[in-house]
């Protein structure tokens, strides 16, 4: 139990939270593991906990120090790094979520956490904060109490009881800043847990599911605006070509270019466009993918599935010229329909080389006897 007034203007015992951090090149360095928001996190006590309990007052917190890479290991800052980022906000005397009280020490950081981290509990307030657990969104310390003297050994053992309430981690892999894009469910899976790094799934909703999730990662900046997580995904089944074997297969799902990533994330949260509307490729039933759907001023992600979709009768005249010439010369290295050489795009380089051999012996054969018969 903290000594009688040990912080000034506190009673025996307080709660402790992280409510901010900052940033210490040297000590970024030292850690060596690599680009962080924090080093160091600032530590703050309550100070309107019966404001807060009785009539819902907005939390203020008071500074009382600070903990840094002496008192955490490695693996707790990169935690509090990870997910953190999601409730960061700019430095200022009062978010939304909870303001800084006057006797705050002056000199602490750039940044703020909207959503605070409960690390040490003392057994004093553990009664009234459960009132205020219901309406505040904290990440509790699942069961830590203590009602001994701050020390860094003991903030190690409770950050590792970290629960987050309101901030599911990202899937593993996952870069944080994509992973908020993420829904928490699609088509009724939830993301968090769903294994996207896995082998292709063959049928929906695993597919769709995979197919987005991969999607998210790979898109350029282009593509991430098209995701709307207010309205539920267009699922996706891929439509099926006539491979060199005269078999009728599912197009290939290529999502390692960006370009396919974009398209896939268009055509599911774009607007489909129905009979005449459609563009001439989906009128005719042709390309990868079995609608016509467009968002914002793009091109439909059938057309720009493997291509920039300027060849897409719904783009500008201009650049439909230019594009279909190269389509036309089958130079774009693209999906296209009307491309001789796509039934052998699954075929690998020394097989193609095989196929060109017993063609032109074919056709030498074919020379020779025309030849014969001539002279005969």
């Amino acid at each position: 139990m903290l000594k009688k007034d040990y912080i000034p203007d506190l009673g025996d015992t307080a709660d402790f939270v992280i409510i901010g951090g900052r940033r210490d090149a040297g000590d970024e360095h030292k850690l060596g593991i690599g680009s962080l928001w924090w080093t160091s996190f600032y530590i703050g006590c309550i100070e309107n906990k019966d404001e807060a309990c009785r009539f819902n007052a907005k939390l203020r917190f008071r500074i009382i120090g600070t903990i840094d890479r002496h008192g955490i290991s490695k693996e707790n800052i990169t935690y509090l790094n990870r997910h953190g980022c999601f409730t960061r906000a700019p430095f200022a005397k009062s978010i939304p979520e909870f303001e800084r009280g006057n006797g705050s020490e002056n000199n602490w950081a750039p940044r703020v956490h909207a959503t605070s981290v409960v690390y040490l509990r003392t057994t004093s307030f553990s009664s009234s904060y459960e009132a205020l657990r219901s309406n505040t969104a904290i990440w509790l310390a699942a069961g830590r109490r203590t009602s001994e003297r701050l020390a860094a050994t003991r903030l190690t053992t409770a950050l590792r009881a970290l629960r987050p309430r309101t901030c599911p981690p990202p899937p593993p892999g996952f870069d944080p800043a994509r992973a908020q894009h993420l829904p928490a469910k699609v088509l009724g899976v939830r993301t968090a847990t769903f294994s996207y790094d896995a082998e292709q799934p063959t049928t929906n909703p695993d597919f769709s599911v995979w197919l987005l999730m991969n999607a998210v990662k790979g898109a350029s900046s282009v593509g991430i605006p098209a995701i709307d997580k207010t309205k539920e995904i267009r699922s996706v089944i891929m439509n099926t070509k006539t491979d060199a074997h005269l078999k009728s297969t599912p197009y290939k799902v290529n999502l390692r270019n960006s370009q396919n990533c974009d398209a896939i994330l268009r055509y599911m949260y774009g607007d489909e466009r129905e009979g005449t509307d459609r563009c001439s490729k989906c009128m005719a039933a042709k390309g990868a993918l079995p609608k016509c759907v467009i968002w914002g001023t793009f091109s439909c992600a059938n057309c720009d599935w493997n291509r920039s979709g300027a060849v897409c009768s719904l783009a500008p005249a201009e650049k439909r010229g230019t594009k279909r010439k190269s389509a036309n010369t089958g130079m774009d290295g693209g999906d296209s329909d009307s491309d001789d050489t796509d039934p052998f795009e699954d075929l690998d380089r020394k097989t193609c080389l095989k196929i060109s051999q017993i063609f032109l012996k074919a056709a030498d054969l074919k020379k020779k006897k025309k030849k014969k018969k001539r002279s005969g």
